[in-house]
């Protein structure tokens, strides 16, 4: 969905590209976040972004209704921590590897979008 509430397509090979926001955590909560994610094979963002999406559409006299605030605030953490590497890396002449890992990221998330068989 775009901004506005939108459905939009999205074709393999082709991503929709996000608006950035950033997070703030206090780091033992953020080592939380990283492990949980990383033992399901999610990167910290992708598991705060599907968090925060699930927990907008529960109904809010659930767990995750009234973790949304919490999950979308989580959210702009992750777009200021992912900034600064992207800073320190390009700094640090390393643009190429940079862009390398971009493109390994978007085409992860085309793989993930494509719906599995039975």
């Amino acid at each position: 969905m775009n901004r506005r509430g939108n459905e939009s397509t999205v074709g393999t090979g082709e991503v929709e590209k996000r608006m950035p926001h950033s997070i703030r955590f206090l780091e033992p909560e953020w080592e939380r976040i990283e492990a949980f994610a990383a033992d399901r094979g999610l990167s910290p963002a992708e598991f705060v972004r599907y968090a925060a999406l699930a927990a907008i559409e529960a109904p809010q006299d659930t767990l995750a209704g009234r973790l949304a605030p919490l999950i979308e605030s989580t959210f702009r953490y992750v777009y200021v921590v992912a900034t600064c590497k992207r800073l320190q890396m390009k700094e640090a002449g390393q643009g190429k590897q940079l862009e390398q890992v971009i493109g390994w990221a978007r085409k992860a998330q085309d793989e993930m979008l494509v719906p599995e068989s039975d």
